[in-house]
């Protein structure tokens, strides 16, 4: 506690500013892009919120929140596909909360959904 803090009073800006949390990288259509060093708060609330919306206005605020307000744009118009997309908003979430899943197991995962097998063929 610094000498300009109340007594009992703990700066919270100052303990996160002070706090290193590990950032990563990843390359995504061909720029490096650096995720959070931890999932935000506003993208789990938003989520929730638009969890079965269809609306492009609530994608794109989900991928801005992680990546900035352009990237689905950016990556869309460099030839992003659906089946890459699908596989970035699932894996990004969980590489930023910490659990050990890569870019392969993702897109097995989502290709078994969809009814096709690990190969990404329906």
């Amino acid at each position: 506690m610094s000498d300009d803090t109340p007594q009992g009073i703990e700066d919270f800006d100052a303990f996160w500013t002070a706090r290193k949390r590990p950032t990563r990288t990843t390359t995504i259509m061909g720029e490096t892009v650096t995720l959070p060093p931890s999932l935000p708060l506003q993208f789990e609330l938003e989520a929730r919120k638009v969890q079965r919306s269809k609306r492009n206005q609530d994608v794109q605020r989900l991928v801005g929140i992680l990546f900035g307000q352009d990237a689905l744009d950016r990556w869309s118009a460099n030839g992003m596909d659906l089946e890459q997309f699908m596989v970035l908003l699932a894996w990004a979430p969980r590489a930023i909360a910490g659990q050990p899943v890569t870019l392969a197991e993702v897109a097995d995962e989502i290709a078994k959904a969809m009814g096709g097998d690990e190969s990404g063929e329906a």
